[in-house]
């Protein structure tokens, strides 16, 4: 339960007040309280303004119920206790107040005459014993749960549990907006004597006080005005200059649009040798014990998020006054504490940052959070408490007041609401801390809050022991956390090339078909017998191991001769794209080192190098001999070079070794569980790694490989022709280029036997089942991750046709044999599952390096300090130390032990002080029934701030069949003139917080993709850059909304799609705007719809959703609503002052 009055230690408040003396600092501010003549009503205190506010947008949450429930052991004289209560509340009329609005201000009413609360009785001595606990904990949590009338009764309710003759618990619940915790205290100190008064035949003291918070009220909004009220608030603006964005948590849920305010709890303690550690560590820096807590809870927020700067929010008594500390009522006030900080610096460092915080923030106390949030008016999207949403409180245990006859003692109880994301509340227990994590059901599952709790003490602990130790050093895991997902080996180490694994299946198999072109077959022998001969010419032209050789061929049987050919030389293959620029071409091939360029006719080289062609007729192998010539090549030579697009503009090549390819060949059969011969269909050029899932394991395990041609990969008709046609059993795609092809409406032609390999890019988790659903009875579909550096892929997910979606993105599922990964923190130590961190990759997977770069291969391919000597990091016949790659995406362990995709980490972006997640707004996008494809990205187009930029295709765009490029051209616009865009606009408005809505929406024939079958981002036109129109309102209804605004604001214009506080409307403005919009307009909708719907626009239209009988509106009933505006507007227009001529 909250504390009594005596719960302010004075050892407490004398050492913050030595702190601050420290420092010529004081808190210490009076001037008297006068009685206000009028003692049957006050205006609301300002904390009281905003839980008004809060209780009208939320009606019936008992989110800001205060409930207190004490022990009583002994017998009760309940008369007694009545009469002890009444007399209580006879001395605080505010804990009977009635609450209304009286005009476009609310106030507090009080009865003139004191106000019976009477105990409600609840009998549970006939129970067994066991349910007797049980259930008197069940009635206290309802009660606490109750929410309160504050219009017409008390907010106030008591209420007295029997178990048993001689054990009762005391259930007290009242509402925040007539008492604080400490008000409690108050209370029961009064309650209690005067008990002990009515047992001894004495009237308790009734008397009111001489001021009560009525009284308060007034001088405190009196207080508020002046330079020194000018000098706090200027403070807490500096402080809040370019607020940090909001503080994501590891969530397992996303906050939702309209939080519902449900919570839970869980313990949380620290013992009594930790308490005694902080509190030296804090005599050492002269901080309280709170400060040295609140440090810890800053280290692990910025373990959790990795942010730098964020914001922690505490609670104050405010009762500094002498008048205040003895009355009932709110005093509370919220202090918002910045935390700076980063991995290099110690505990030290950080507690003597949050010593000087804290003691800033005391300072400037008086001025109300809610005085500063209407100041600097933060955005309120998001479901978000405006600047924090992290609280953290410490205050000493209760101290229970005597009472003749019965022993006291806390019953601990929760009204099972969470204001926020998550709050510590703490208490002072004598040498130990005890207290609970509040926690928000609909973000956190209790497991979450657990393990974090776990964390909190495990970092206390390794703070105290090692305080100048780094942050980002401090061990915070326990044995509990999940071990980093790995496989391990099933198979030997790699001890042969690629190349010699296929010839070996030759011999096996020569006369079965290796690989099918559109006219042209080979045979596994013709193949090996070509494949020879191209290698002998290339020996002769001095390639060898570590030899590059371009490659410049489209997908047929030549292909697949090229790459063996080179690999049988030893050298490493480096394709380059038939259909790119010429420029390009010959800059790979330069900054590969590549000698030679093997190619089918036609291809301008682009550079001075020597060419071989591979016509039809194989000119260039006759007269070549036809064995396999010595290539010299180990697994640890580089098997092939893959040019990736880099950061600078430059693409830069990956090399992947032999071992490495032939690792991923036989994890990926593994994985997919193919123990056959199977068909195989590749779509990919050469250039793109995912062609390997593929290419290589037809080669090496007898089955056979379809090369289609780009044109066929792209048309949707004939390629579903072919997959019947030839029976296919294995496909890889990327999820944009089989989206392409299954608008076509042959879905299911489009798919394989057997196995649908999904990689490339993320992947939505209702669309993979969706293509899981299509595909046929014996095709798993799997969702594969891996960037080139890893060799193709390394992670993946078998996708469930009946489980229900999770999240947004699918999950990308565990990783290969021979593969560990590690999700890690900007200090490079493993996260927590469910938090946020960098994918890292280790073992038998991870390529060589960049081709000339070694420092971007430092950077990016960095020593592996977490997998043990002997475990998958080392690759199989590797050299040198374990390393791992650092992928740059973020993901997170999910409970299942598979990990969840969330973006890329240098594409994180903050909108209006939110981090965005942009998986969630293309899932909305592409929801929309009227959108057939969507992608969103930030732009910035030179412009100071990013902004979300939407790009869709229109369920009626045309070309319904064609997977090809999009020209790149759409309306440009941003929904403004196109009715179509401007109605996804309005459906995304109506599902997404303010800050997630697209700045600008391009509608366009197709999203243009790459050669890979990706998406091409950078072909996505910029939308066009129009000044926005101020519209005037268009009808009857926008114009009586846009009067009323006009009325309220005091403005002379208002636009249609103006927002109603960027015109300077408030929150206590809003409830006025609610009123009148009913009575003057007909529009009578929820107040959190008007918060939501800030635009005349928006709120015209509520017009037209309100429920009503079913059919079409009566004549006779529009006509009536019709009237009733234009007479309004009359009546505005009569009524305001005409303006002066120029």
């Amino acid at each position: 339960m909250s504390g009594t009055g005596g719960d302010i230690a004075d050892k407490r408040r004398e050492a913050m007040r030595r702190l601050l003396a420290q420092r010529g600092l004081s808190t210490k501010s009076e001037s008297r309280i006068a009685a206000h003549p009028e003692r049957g009503s006050a205006p609301l205190s300002h904390p009281q303004r905003q839980l008004w506010l809060f209780e009208q947008m939320f009606p019936g949450t008992g989110a800001y119920n205060v409930p207190a429930a004490v022990r009583l052991t002994g017998t009760v004289d309940v008369p007694a206790l009545q009469s002890a209560l009444d007399a209580s509340i006879a001395r605080h009329a505010v804990v009977t107040a009635r609450f209304r609005m009286e005009g476009s201000e609310p106030r507090q009413y009080f009865a003139p005459d004191p106000v019976r609360v009477p105990i409600r009785r609840h009998d549970l001595t006939g129970q067994p014993a066991p349910d007797r606990e049980r259930g008197a904990l069940e009635l206290a949590r309802s009660i606490a749960a109750r929410p309160f009338d504050l219009t017409d009764a008390p907010p106030l309710a008591v209420h007295l549990v029997t178990l048993t003759e001689h054990d009762h618990v005391l259930v007290l619940n009242m509402h925040h907006l007539v008492g604080d915790a400490l008000s409690w205290g108050v209370l029961l100190r009064e309650v209690a004597a005067g008990y002990d008064a009515v047992l001894r035949g004495e009237k308790p003291a009734a008397e009111p006080t001489p001021v009560h918070y009525g009284d308060y009220a007034r001088w405190h909004r009196d207080r508020l005005h002046g330079a020194a009220y000018d000098d706090q608030l200027a403070y807490w603006e500096r402080v809040l200059t370019d607020p940090p964005s909001v503080l994501e948590l590891a969530a397992d849920r996303p906050r939702p649009l309209t939080p519902a305010f449900r919570g839970d709890v869980v313990d949380f303690g620290l013992d009594a040798a930790t308490v005694a550690g902080l509190r030296e560590l804090g005599r050492q820096e002269g901080a309280t014990l709170f400060m040295a807590v609140m440090a810890a809870l800053d280290v692990l927020l910025y373990r959790y998020t990795g942010r730098t700067d964020f914001l922690v929010a505490t609670s104050v008594a405010n009762r500094a006054h002498s008048q205040v500390e003895p009355m009932v009522g709110l005093f509370v006030n919220t202090l918002l504490l910045r935390a700076r900080l980063d991995g290099d610096r110690t505990f030290r460092e950080v507690l003597r940052h949050v010593r000087e915080g804290t003691g800033e923030a005391l300072v400037h106390q008086e001025v109300p959070f809610e005085k500063v949030v209407e100041r600097l008016r933060p955005d309120r999207t998001g479901g978000a408490v405006p600047y924090f949403q992290v609280m953290c409180t410490l205050r000493p245990a209760p101290r229970f007041p005597e009472m003749p006859g019965l022993r006291l003692s806390d019953f601990p109880v929760h009204n099972g609401t969470s204001k926020r994301d998550l709050t510590l509340n703490l208490v002072e227990d004598g040498d130990t801390v005890l207290g609970q994590f509040e926690y928000d059901t609909e973000i956190f599952d209790r497991e979450t809050v657990t393990r974090l709790a776990a964390h909190l003490r495990q970092l206390v602990t390794a703070a105290l022991a090692a305080p100048d130790t780094p942050v980002g050093a401090l061990p915070m895991l326990t044995g509990a956390d999940p071990a980093p997902p790995s496989e391990p080996a099933r198979y030997a180490a790699a001890a042969s090339c690629v190349h010699e694994l296929f010839a070996e299946q030759a011999d096996r198999t020569p006369d079965a078909v290796a690989v099918r072109g559109e006219d042209t077959t080979l045979t596994f022998a013709e193949l090996d017998r070509r494949a020879n001969q191209l290698a002998h010419l290339l020996r002769e032209a001095g390639v060898g191991p570590e030899r590059p050789v371009g490659l410049c061929l489209e997908r047929t049987p030549a292909m697949a001769v090229a790459v063996l050919g080179v690999l049988k030389a030893g050298g490493a293959y480096v394709p380059v794209d038939p259909a790119d620029p010429a420029a390009r071409r010959a800059a790979i091939l330069a900054d590969s080192g590549a000698a030679v360029l093997v190619h089918t006719g036609g291809a301008d080289p682009g550079a001075t190098i020597r060419t071989v062609e591979l016509d039809p007729d194989w000119t260039a192998l006759r007269d070549r001999p036809t064995d396999c010539p010595d290539s010299g090549a180990t697994p640890g030579n580089t098997a092939y070079i893959l040019y990736t697009s880099g950061s600078t503009g430059a693409p830069k090549g990956v090399a992947v070794e032999h071992r490495q390819i032939v690792n991923y060949t036989f994890a990926v059969l593994d994985r997919l569980d193919v123990d056959e011969p199977l068909s195989y269909a590749m779509l990919q050029p050469l250039t793109v790694d995912s062609c390997l899932t593929m290419l290589v394991p037809p080669l090496v395990t007898g089955g056979e490989l379809h090369l289609i041609t780009r044109e066929r990969a792209l048309d949707a008709d004939a390629l579903a022709d072919y997959m019947a046609q030839h029976s296919v059993d294995c496909l890889k795609i990327a999820p944009s280029h089989l989206k392409a092809l299954m608008r076509s409406g042959r879905g299911a032609d489009l798919l394989p036997r057997r196995r649908l390999v999904i990689g490339g890019e993320a992947s939505g988790w209702q669309w993979l089942r969706s293509v899981a659903r299509t595909a046929g009875p014996d095709c798993q579909v799997y969702n594969h991750y891996g960037p080139t550096e890893t060799t193709v892929g390394v992670l993946t997910w078998p996708v469930p046709r009946d489980a229900e979606p999770e999240a947004v993105n699918a999950p990308l599922g565990r990783p290969l044999p021979n593969t560990t990964v590690h999700v890690l923190d900007r200090d490079g130590r493993q996260v927590p599952a469910g938090v946020p961190g960098e994918l890292c990759v280790s073992g038998a997977n991870v390529a060589r390096g960049y081709v000339g770069r070694p420092d971007l291969t430092a950077a990016a391919f960095v020593p592996d300090h977490l997998t043990p000597p002997g475990g998958t990091a080392n690759p199989p016949g590797g050299e040198g130390g374990a390393r791992m790659y650092r992928t740059g995406d973020l993901v997170r362990l999910r409970r299942d032990g598979t990990l969840e995709f969330l973006g890329r980490g240098d594409d994180q972006v903050k909108i209006r002080g939110f981090r965005v997640e942009l998986g969630e707004i293309e899932a909305a996008l592409t929801d929309c029934p009227l959108v057939r494809e969507g992608i969103v990205v930030v732009r910035r187009d030179g412009q100071e701030e990013p902004r979300i930029v939407g790009y869709l295709v229109p369920q009626d765009a045309g070309d319904a069949g064609n997977a090809g490029d999009a020209e790149g051209k759409g309306d440009g616009g941003g929904g403004a003139g196109d009715a179509g865009t401007r109605a996804v606009l309005e459906y995304l408005r109506a599902r997404l917080p303010r800050h997630m809505v697209p700045a600008a929406l391009v509608a366009l024939p197709a999203l243009p993709l790459s050669a890979h079958g990706k998406v091409d981002r950078r072909a996505l036109p910029a939308p066009a850059r129009t000044e926005a129109p101020v519209l005037a309102p268009r009808n009857d209804t926008e114009r009586a909304v846009a009067e009323v605004w006009r009325d309220l604001l005091g403005v002379d214009d208002v636009g249609l799609d103006q927002n109603f506080f960027d015109l300077g409307g408030h929150s206590l403005l809003l409830i006025e705007l609610h009123r009148r919009l009913a009575a003057d307009v007909g529009i009578h909708a929820e107040l959190m719809e008007l918060f939501r719907s800030t635009t005349v626009r928006a709120q015209a239209a509520l017009a037209d959703d309100e429920s009503g009988p079913a059919g079409p509106v009566g004549l006779d009933s529009a006509r009536e609503r019709g009237r009733r505006q234009h007479q309004l507007l009359r009546r505005r227009q009569a009524a305001r002052p005409q303006r002066p001529a120029p």
